[in-house]
């Protein structure tokens, strides 16, 4: 029993925590600071409300003290010669004076009869039950109920008979107060703590309310900024306006994005290379960059006629020209899985990788060619000037890594297979794809293929067998 109520306790529990964390922040705030004011609260009213009744019995106390203290001082001069009116008086006083919480005053005689009571009926009755009392007490004694406390005082004189002094009881006076009174003042006093406990909370959850409105509100704005963000738009800026954490955490998220906006902006400079090498030094974590001999497909593109237009032509409009071709260029290359190595003027670098490397290389080769021819048709018609592509493609090993200086280095590939690639392409006329053997020999797609007399080329000592791809 004992231990599936434990079981039922912790997944109650466990269910009240999981509520808790799916709350809002402005949800949060004003159950977590209502709880704790109302803890608080409580602490502080027990507390005041203890102390209060403490002083109110203490009160009370003083007071029937003196009320029968003045009562027993009339009455111990008037029941030796039995004069009762007095005694009488002082009780009809009491009565008149209507004290919150007196129920009852009294005067017994010697034999336990009533010589004087709030209760004019009762007058000359003997009261049984307080007349054993009369000798019994000594001093001033108080009997406690359930709902009222009665103080009695014994009245004793001192009589000297035949040279001894003896001290002889004469009477009993006595009062008695309700301990109502001092729950209706508490229970007045908890309806008004309870009253400020429910407008406290309410305040302070009005407050709380408040100040996390405009949390809640900045951190969604945040929110739907990364949201901006991760779906790739970077133009997003913040206004921050406090100098609290919220205002620390959105000026941060601007410093991100601009970051951010700076290594897009970089990465068009920059090329996938580099941008590999960066990221895998990163995760290594190696001091130096090491060159790594690696089988490449390397295409060199180039645009035919450049010279010519350029003499003839403000550089503004040369280069919206040109950037209109490189620009397609890249697009085809990084398609079929290409990466720009560099931009040299009019000249494109591209580097493939992986089995398939060939085929993307020629395959790009080939949408590049009919990408232009697509171009020139449109330009033609609307009387533009029209560029042409010569295109080299060479496959085999070469050595990847970093080059150049401490304080300027690039990544890039170097060997033999880029050499001949780059010659291909000078050789190669507008609208060819001049490819070599070692290509051919890799291919695996169905490209159509010429096969050409064997070129010299500059730099090399024998002749080189290519190909030209027709599209």
């Amino acid at each position: 029993m004992d231990l599936r109520f434990l079981s039922v306790f912790q997944r109650g529990v466990q269910a009240l925590a999981e509520a808790y964390r799916n709350l809002s922040l402005r949800a949060k705030f004003s159950l977590l600071i209502g709880l704790i004011t109302l803890l608080v609260i409580l602490v502080l009213s027990i507390a005041v409300l203890q102390a209060e009744k403490f002083v109110l019995r203490e009160k009370v106390e003083d007071l029937c003290r003196l009320s029968v203290k003045n009562l027993s001082s009339v009455a111990k001069d008037n029941l030796l010669i039995h004069n009762y009116a007095p005694i009488q008086d002082v009780i009809n006083n009491m009565v008149h004076l209507k004290l919150e919480g007196f129920q009852e005053a009294f005067a017994l005689d010697r034999q336990g009869r009533i010589v004087a009571h709030s209760n004019p009926a009762r007058i000359n009755q003997v009261d049984k039950l307080r007349a054993r009392l009369v000798e019994e007490l000594d001093e001033l004694s108080v009997r406690r109920q359930t709902n009222s406390s009665e103080y009695l005082q014994p009245i004793k004189i001192a009589l000297v008979k035949n040279g001894q002094r003896s001290v002889v009881t004469i009477g009993l006076v006595g009062v008695r107060f309700s301990h109502e009174m001092i729950r209706n003042t508490l229970s007045r006093a908890r309806r008004i703590v309870y009253g400020i406990t429910i407008g406290v909370i309410l305040l302070s959850l009005l407050a709380v309310n408040l100040l996390s409105k405009g949390m809640s509100a900045d951190i969604r704005r945040l929110a739907d900024a990364a949201r901006r963000v991760a779906d790739g738009d970077l133009d997003v800026t913040l206004e921050s306006k406090s100098g609290d954490e919220i205002g620390i955490l959105t000026r941060e998220f601007n410093r991100m994005v601009q970051s951010l906006r700076e290594n897009v902006e970089m990465k068009k400079y920059v090329s996938p290379l580099t941008v590999n090498m960066i990221q895998d030094q990163a995760q290594r974590g190696v001091g130096s960059l090491a060159m790594k001999k690696q089988a490449i497909a390397v295409l060199f593109s180039d645009i035919r006629g450049f010279t010519t237009i350029s003499e003839n032509m403000e550089p503004e409009r040369l280069l919206e020209i040109v950037n209109v071709y490189l620009e397609m260029q890249a697009r085809f290359i990084e398609a079929n899985g290409g990466m720009i190595d560099k931009f040299a003027g009019d000249l494109v670098m591209a580097i493939f990788e992986g089995e398939d490397a060939v085929d993307h290389a020629v395959q790009a080769a080939v949408d590049i060619q009919r990408a232009v021819r697509d171009i020139n048709r449109t330009r033609r018609r609307e009387n533009l000037e029209c560029l042409t592509v010569g295109i080299g493609i060479n496959y085999g090993t070469a050595m990847i890594g970093s080059m150049g200086g401490k304080s300027r280095m690039d990544y890039t590939a170097i060997g033999d297979v880029v050499n001949l690639a780059s010659k291909l392409c000078s050789f190669a006329r507008a609208g060819h794809i001049i490819v070599t053997r070692s290509v051919i020999r890799r291919l695996k797609g169905a490209f159509s293929v010429i096969k050409m007399e064997p070129v010299k080329l500059s730099g090399r000592q024998h002749p080189v067998l290519v190909y030209r791809v027709v599209y």
